[in-house]
């Protein structure tokens, strides 16, 4: 093995960056609820001030002068300790220089003694320590004296230093961490560590740091002391006005947004997060891959997403619907959110050449031996199912509510969806207020999802016609009624249904899939059959092509002097799934945060079908999400040539599998997380 020892440690001072970008994002959240606490005490002094908000309430406006000049106040305080801390900072850097200037030599030796160094620190932080505690005294004497001046002055200074002070401790905090993460480009890509200007990011970086770390505080502790003063002098709040009330709460909004903007950030899932599982389900997505069960048969796939959910505490029920694995997970008061994922494969043989490419070969339903594949994508959706119950799983403190976890087989057969509901699973489990569900598709490229508001799939039916005819010799079509020609006039006028009773802009297909008839060439056949799929998404449409249907082949039949009329069966079927425009604004707005705009998509609706619509039964609200599977490169340049990429079902379709499971987690647990409550 040839190990890299300087590549190792170059990836690993890169990788840093993420460290700083982490201090960077806790400290404003640390000073964010000392924030809430004087938001606490300014609140308290308005209600002492008002008498309970039956007083002078009117002052409290941008229009009353003192109080607008205390808003300016506030500011002006803000900035200038900040200039002043820096100063006293960057005075014990100066001072510590000039010492070391007249007092250290470093001839003939490679480090300063131990003696001197603790010299140099001593003198860095006495002049520190001086200059904040007189800026704490300026800030606390000041604040003070400001309560006397006049008291709405006094309370717009308070909120002014509440709301800059937390803008401040965010620019301060993530300036920090710009310096630092400047300091790894320096040392790591530009390869310039030792030089000045890696001595000017390191300065700049400590420098931030400490302000950051040490003026904010100040003004919290002071403006908290001010609240513990006032905290005996509360009134009653029960006397104020409807529209008083309105506007207090809307201070209270305003001054608590920036805190709340923070707290949202634990309805989201990091990339450290999902890195930190993946390895672990990238060893579930292979396994599933490899080993494929066609529908109605997933025994081993449903053992083993069963086993994965008992290790992290869900209640698990195997054999629900046959093969399908229920898991619930209940964590406090909230909402009840449906996740389902699907365990089946598909009959095809494999040629995407991978090393992990499935060899199964099994006996189907009809005993027939039939290859099996996953491709359609369900073990991308099972392992980012899996990833997605650990995650929350292991971090019950930031959600609340109950999440029921559905493993259903059958979907590829349209029937799996149907026989877990059937085997009462809305009243054997809690009945969920969302049901949601992911899709991998070759449409977009990995890294993206996709999403539409109503109808996202479509209405699938099949239906199998048998027409009855008179059976005779090739020779003699006269004395026979020849199945095969009625059925060639049932084709040709299907398509009219479509193209001459279908509104234009109504989405309808009508397919003849198979025409079986005869045995030899000169026979006339007794019957023929017709297979059919059609496809729509509104009901009306939906009703009027199976009425046509039957009535076209009917009609035929007569027309041909049948003395038998055909038999017409719809023999499956699935709903068009409908997303629910609230539902998919609410979800979509966090997803968009999470992964960015640029990679959320609004795809048209597809003409396949998913059982996935049965979860909609009792008025649940539905929502499903495309996650893009194709190698970003790939998808560009086949968008450019024209090239038809493998889709689903194909015997080739293999997704970009590390970029397509991360976005799949990531997009999922976000919409979860979305829809549960908040955390403790």
């Amino acid at each position: 093995m040839d190990v890299n020892f300087e590549r190792a440690k170059d990836l690993l001072e890169e990788n840093d960056g993420a460290g700083n970008t982490f201090k960077a994002t806790a400290k404003p959240v640390l000073i964010g609820t000392a924030v809430v606490g004087a938001t606490t005490m300014i609140f308290s002094i308005i209600m002492a001030l008002t008498n309970g908000l039956t007083e002078n309430v009117q002052n409290l406006s941008l229009l009353h002068a003192p109080f607008f000049l205390g808003l300016i106040t506030g500011g002006a305080m803000i900035y200038w300790f900040t200039g002043a801390s820096t100063q006293a900072v960057t005075t014990g850097a100066y001072r510590a220089v000039e010492f070391i200037k007249a007092n250290i030599k470093l001839e003939g030796v490679e480090k300063a003694s131990v003696a001197d160094s603790k010299k140099v620190v001593e003198i860095c932080t006495r002049y520190a320590q001086k200059g904040m505690f007189n800026i704490f005294l300026a800030v606390f004497f000041g604040t003070l004296a400001f309560a006397f001046v006049e008291p709405f002055f006094f309370i717009g200074y308070l909120i002014s230093i509440a709301i800059f002070g937390l803008y401040q401790a965010i620019f301060m905090a993530n300036a920090g961490a710009a310096w630092d993460n400047a300091k790894k480009i320096v040392e790591v890509t530009l390869k310039q560590k030792g030089t000045p200007l890696h001595d000017a990011t390191s300065a700049g970086g400590w420098l931030f740091r400490r302000v950051s770390l040490l003026c904010v505080p100040l003004v919290l502790w002071d403006a908290d002391w001010h609240r513990r003063r006032l905290r005996t002098r509360r009134r009653n709040f029960g006397g104020s006005t409807d529209m008083q009330r309105f506007w207090i709460c809307a201070v209270a909004a305003a001054l608590v947004a920036p805190s709340g903007a923070w707290e949202l950030g634990n309805f989201s899932v990091s990339d450290a997060a999902v890195n930190a599982i993946y390895p672990d389900i990238e060893k579930s997505y292979i396994d599933i891959h490899q080993h494929p069960e066609l529908s109605g048969h997933e025994e081993r796939t449903s053992a083993k997403l069963a086993e994965g959910l008992r290790a992290l505490g869900f209640e698990v029920t195997e054999h629900v619907g046959h093969t399908g694995v229920v898991g619930v997970m209940k964590n406090g008061a909230g909402p009840v959110v449906l996740l389902r994922t699907e365990l089946d494969a598909l009959p095809v043989l494999e040629k995407t050449g991978l090393p992990y490419a499935s060899h199964v070969v099994v006996h189907n339903d009809q005993n027939v031996e039939v290859p099996v594949m996953h491709a359609c994508g369900h073990d991308v959706h099972m392992s980012a199912w899996l990833g997605t119950a650990r995650l929350l799983a292991t971090n019950k403190g930031r959600w609340s509510g109950t999440l029921v976890l559905i493993g259903q087989p059958a979907e590829e057969t349209i029937g799996g969806a149907a026989g877990m509901l059937k085997d009462d699973l809305y009243t054997r489990f809690p009945k969920p207020a969302y049901a949601v569900a992911i899709h991998d598709t070759s449409d977009l490229p990995a890294g993206e999802v996709g999403y539409n508001t109503g109808y996202t799939t479509s209405n699938a039916d099949s239906v199998d016609i048998t027409i009855y005819g008179k059976g005779g010799h090739g020779s003699a079509p006269h004395t026979a009624i020849d199945p095969i020609v009625i059925g060639a006039r049932i084709v040709t006028t299907l398509q009219t249904l479509v193209a001459r009773e279908t509104t234009p802009g109504d989405f309808a297909v009508v397919t003849v899939g198979t025409f079986h008839a005869g045995t030899k060439n000169n026979i006339i056949p007794d019957e023929a059959k017709l297979q059919l799929t059609v496809r729509s998404y509104k009901t009306e449409v939906r009703k009027k092509l199976l009425a046509g249907i039957e009535r076209i082949a009917k009609a035929e039949a007569g027309a041909a002097n049948a003395d038998k009329m055909p038999l017409i069966e719809r023999v499956e079927g699935a709903d068009a799934v409908y997303n629910d425009p609230e539902l998919a604004k609410k979800v979509m707005a966090a997803v968009s945060a999470r992964l960015g705009q640029s990679n959320v998509k609004q795809t048209p609706p597809i003409t396949a079908s998913e059982d996935f619509s049965e979860y909609g039964r009792d008025g649940v609200p539905l929502f499903m999400m495309w996650v893009g599977a194709i190698e970003p490169g790939k998808w560009k340049a086949a968008k450019q040539s024209g090239e038809r990429l493998p889709s689903l079902h194909s015997s080739v379709f293999a997704p970009d599998r590390e970029p397509t499971l991360k976005t799949a987690i990531l997009a999922e647990s976000t919409m979860v997380l979305s829809l549960l409550g908040p955390g403790k």
